[in-house]
Protein backbone atom coordinates (compact mmCIF):
# COMPACT_ATOMS: atom_id res chain seq x y z
CA UNK A 1 0.00 0.00 0.00
CA UNK A 2 1.05 3.54 -0.84
CA UNK A 3 1.68 6.55 1.80
CA UNK A 4 -0.87 8.49 0.52
CA UNK A 5 1.15 11.37 2.93
CA UNK A 6 4.46 11.03 2.41
CA UNK A 7 7.09 9.18 0.67
CA UNK A 8 10.70 8.27 2.10
CA UNK A 9 14.00 10.26 0.68
CA UNK A 10 16.92 7.97 -0.65
CA UNK A 11 20.51 9.14 -1.40
CA UNK A 12 22.24 7.09 -4.32
CA UNK A 13 25.75 7.35 -5.41
CA UNK A 14 28.55 8.17 -5.77
CA UNK A 15 28.39 8.66 -9.33
CA UNK A 16 31.43 6.67 -11.43
CA UNK A 17 33.05 6.77 -14.28
CA UNK A 18 31.94 3.04 -14.40
CA UNK A 19 28.52 3.93 -13.90
CA UNK A 20 28.92 6.54 -16.79
CA UNK A 21 30.62 3.86 -19.31
CA UNK A 22 28.39 1.26 -18.62
CA UNK A 23 24.77 3.77 -18.93
CA UNK A 24 26.13 4.47 -22.34
CA UNK A 25 27.03 1.28 -22.94
CA UNK A 26 23.27 -0.07 -22.16
CA UNK A 27 21.41 3.21 -23.34
CA UNK A 28 23.85 4.10 -26.63
CA UNK A 29 24.48 7.08 -25.61
CA UNK A 30 28.19 8.04 -25.90
CA UNK A 31 28.33 11.97 -25.98
CA UNK A 32 31.92 12.37 -25.44
CA UNK A 33 31.01 14.56 -23.27
CA UNK A 34 29.66 11.94 -20.33
CA UNK A 35 33.04 9.71 -21.86
CA UNK A 36 36.21 11.90 -22.08
CA UNK A 37 37.60 14.33 -19.84
CA UNK A 38 38.83 15.86 -22.91
CA UNK A 39 35.26 16.32 -24.73
CA UNK A 40 34.29 17.62 -21.25
CA UNK A 41 36.74 20.35 -20.43
CA UNK A 42 36.48 21.47 -24.10
CA UNK A 43 32.92 22.02 -23.21
CA UNK A 44 33.75 24.18 -20.01
CA UNK A 45 33.33 21.48 -17.16
CA UNK A 46 36.37 20.03 -15.08
CA UNK A 47 35.46 16.38 -16.23
CA UNK A 48 33.15 13.93 -17.44
CA UNK A 49 29.29 14.45 -16.50
CA UNK A 50 26.52 11.85 -16.12
CA UNK A 51 23.98 11.94 -18.24
CA UNK A 52 20.58 13.14 -17.50
CA UNK A 53 18.57 9.89 -18.07
CA UNK A 54 21.24 8.07 -15.84
CA UNK A 55 20.30 10.73 -12.90
CA UNK A 56 16.17 9.68 -13.91
CA UNK A 57 17.30 6.10 -13.26
CA UNK A 58 18.18 6.84 -9.44
CA UNK A 59 14.84 8.78 -9.49
CA UNK A 60 13.35 5.46 -11.22
CA UNK A 61 15.13 2.98 -8.04
CA UNK A 62 13.83 5.70 -5.42
CA UNK A 63 10.54 5.70 -7.35
CA UNK A 64 9.97 1.83 -7.01
CA UNK A 65 11.26 1.46 -3.47
CA UNK A 66 7.94 2.85 -2.09
CA UNK A 67 5.83 2.17 -5.16
CA UNK A 68 5.65 -1.22 -7.39
CA UNK A 69 6.12 -0.72 -10.95
CA UNK A 70 3.04 -1.18 -11.88
CA UNK A 71 1.76 1.47 -10.41
CA UNK A 72 3.69 3.75 -12.23
CA UNK A 73 1.40 5.79 -14.38
CA UNK A 74 3.97 8.47 -15.31
CA UNK A 75 6.68 10.61 -14.54
CA UNK A 76 8.59 13.95 -16.12
CA UNK A 77 11.46 16.14 -15.25
CA UNK A 78 12.92 18.71 -15.96
CA UNK A 79 17.32 18.99 -15.93
CA UNK A 80 18.42 22.01 -13.76
CA UNK A 81 22.17 21.34 -13.02
CA UNK A 82 25.01 19.03 -14.64
CA UNK A 83 25.83 15.64 -12.47
CA UNK A 84 29.43 15.70 -12.04
CA UNK A 85 31.41 12.20 -10.91
CA UNK A 86 31.59 11.26 -7.16
CA UNK A 87 28.06 12.98 -6.47
CA UNK A 88 25.74 11.41 -4.24
CA UNK A 89 21.96 12.26 -4.81
CA UNK A 90 19.41 12.96 -2.68
CA UNK A 91 15.88 12.28 -4.09
CA UNK A 92 12.73 13.48 -2.32
CA UNK A 93 9.24 14.68 -2.66
CA UNK A 94 6.17 15.39 -1.31
CA UNK A 95 2.40 14.52 -2.20
CA UNK A 96 0.79 17.20 -4.44
CA UNK A 97 -2.46 15.83 -4.72
CA UNK A 98 -4.99 12.77 -4.00
CA UNK A 99 -7.75 11.68 -5.82
CA UNK A 100 -9.60 8.20 -5.59
CA UNK A 101 -7.44 7.05 -8.69
CA UNK A 102 -3.97 8.58 -8.19
CA UNK A 103 -1.31 11.11 -6.50
CA UNK A 104 1.13 12.87 -7.72
CA UNK A 105 4.36 12.97 -6.08
CA UNK A 106 6.31 16.43 -6.91
CA UNK A 107 10.33 15.78 -6.55
CA UNK A 108 13.29 17.05 -6.23
CA UNK A 109 17.34 15.33 -6.98
CA UNK A 110 19.49 17.00 -5.24
CA UNK A 111 23.35 17.23 -5.00
CA UNK A 112 24.27 15.74 -1.23
CA UNK A 113 24.96 18.01 1.61
CA UNK A 114 23.96 20.93 -0.30
CA UNK A 115 20.72 23.06 -1.98
CA UNK A 116 21.59 22.31 -5.50
CA UNK A 117 18.90 20.85 -7.31
CA UNK A 118 20.04 18.96 -10.21
CA UNK A 119 16.69 17.61 -11.61
CA UNK A 120 12.90 18.29 -10.49
CA UNK A 121 9.92 16.73 -12.17
CA UNK A 122 6.58 14.71 -10.84
CA UNK A 123 5.54 11.23 -11.09
CA UNK A 124 2.00 9.93 -10.72
CA UNK A 125 1.11 6.03 -9.29
CA UNK A 126 -2.12 4.35 -8.85
CA UNK A 127 -3.24 5.00 -5.40
CA UNK A 128 -4.48 1.87 -4.53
Amino acid sequence: MIDMTSVPSAVFGPVTRSMLADYAAASGDNNPLHLSDTAAQQAGYPEVIAQGMLSMAFVGRWVTSWCPLHAVQSMSSRFTSPTPLGSYLRCEGRVRSVDKDSLTVDFTVTLEGSDVIMLKGAVVVKAA
